[in-house]
C-alpha cells in the first residue's frame, strides 16, 4: 500500500480538525475520565451531589484530545470506592473551558493547585483523606462557589486569589496549618478559627511552599501572661525565630537571635499570636498586652 503524501496528511487533519491528543502524567486520573461517567453536560445535580451523564472520550477511541477536553463544561471526579489511584489533578488544566468542578472521594490525591482554569467559576472539594495542600490562588474567577468541606488534613490552604465567591463554605474542615487569605473579613474570620495557629496570612503567602512539623502547643509556655510588657519564654526545645502578629495576621515583630525577655511594651493593648520556629518544627502560642 502506497504511503500518503504529507502534504495530503496535512490537509486532510486541517478539513477534519485535527487535535492533538492530551498527554496525562496520572494515568489513573485518564482512566477515570475515560471510564466513568463524570460531564454533566446540562449541570443537573441531586441535592448538591454529582449526577454525571457521559465520560469525557467522547469519540470512544480511548484518549482524550484537546477538542473533547475544551468540550467540557461541568466536571465530576468521585471515587469513594477507590478504584482508582489518582495521585495528581493538575491535568485538568487541559480542560480550559470549565466552569463548575467538584473533587470528592479521592483519598489517594495529596495536593490540588496550579489547575490554572481562567473559566472555572465554581469549585468542591470534599472527603478527600490524604489532601495536605489546596491552592486556588491562581483560580481569580472563582466567584460562584467554593467548598473545602470535611478535610482534617490540610497543611496549608491557600485562597488569595483576589475575590469572594458567592457561596464559600469550610465545613467539618479544620485543624488547617498555615492558610493565607485575600483582606476579605468574612473569608479572614472563616479560616482564622479553623486554623491551628488563628492567624491567616495576607502577605508572604509563598514562604509556605515546604510547610515543617507542628509541634505541640503545651511545649512552649510564656510567662507572665497576661503582660504589662514582656514575657519570658520555658521550653525545653531549641528556638530558631520568634514572630508576633497581630489579630489581622500582619507580623509586627521578630526576633531572631532571642532575648531573655521579650519586650512588646510598645504595642497596643490585645491578643496576639505568636509564631515559633524551632528544629523539631514550628508551634503556636497566643499573649495578652494589657
Amino acid at each position: 500500500m502506497k504511503r500518503m503524501p504529507l502534504f495530503i496528511l496535512l490537509l486532510f487533519a486541517a478539513i477534519t480538525g485535527f487535535s492533538q491528543t492530551i498527554s496525562f502524567a496520572d494515568v489513573e486520573l485518564k482512566n477515570y475520565l475515560i471510564h466513568e461517567n463524570c460531564i454533566d453536560t446540562n449541570r443537573t445535580d441531586n441535592n448538591g451531589w454529582w449526577n454525571g451523564d457521559i465520560d469525557a472520550d467522547v469519540n470512544d477511541d480511548g484518549e482524550i484530545d484537546q477538542q473533547e477536553a475544551e468540550r467540557v463544561l461541568n466536571l465530576g471526579i468521585q471515587d469513594f470506592s477507590d478504584a482508582y489511584r489518582i495521585k495528581s489533578v493538575q491535568d485538568l488544566s487541559q480542560f480550559r473551558n470549565l466552569n463548575w468542578l467538584q473533587i470528592i472521594g479521592i483519598d489517594s490525591l495529596y495536593e490540588i493547585s496550579n489547575l490554572e482554569l481562567d473559566s472555572l467559576r465554581s469549585l468542591w472539594i470534599g472527603t478527600n483523606y490524604s489532601l495536605r495542600r489546596v491552592d486556588i490562588s491562581d483560580l481569580w474567577n472563582l466567584t460562584e462557589d467554593f467548598r473545602v468541606e470535611d478535610i482534617d488534613t490540610l497543611d496549608y490552604l491557600n485562597i488569595q486569589n483576589g475575590n469572594r465567591a458567592r457561596y464559600f463554605s469550610l465545613f467539618y474542615t479544620q485543624y488547617i496549618r498555615e492558610a493565607c487569605v485575600d483582606s476579605i473579613a468574612i473569608e479572614y474570620n472563616e479560616v482564622a478559627w479553623r486554623l491551628l495557629s488563628g492567624v491567616p496570612k495576607m502577605e508572604d503567602c509563598y514562604e509556605a511552599a515546604s510547610i515543617h512539623p507542628v509541634i505541640p502547643n503545651h511545649q512552649v509556655g510564656l510567662f507572665p501572661n497576661p503582660t504589662t510588657g514582656s514575657f519570658r519564654i520555658n521550653t525545653s526545645s531549641k528556638i530558631l525565630k520568634i514572630k508576633i502578629l497581630n489579630p489581622q495576621g500582619i507580623v509586627i515583630k521578630e526576633w531572631q537571635p532571642l532575648a531573655d525577655e521579650m519586650d512588646i511594651s510598645s504595642v497596643a493593648s490585645g491578643l496576639y499570636h505568636l509564631i515559633f520556629t524551632m528544629e523539631e518544627g514550628v508551634a503556636f502560642g497566643k499573649i495578652w498586652k494589657m
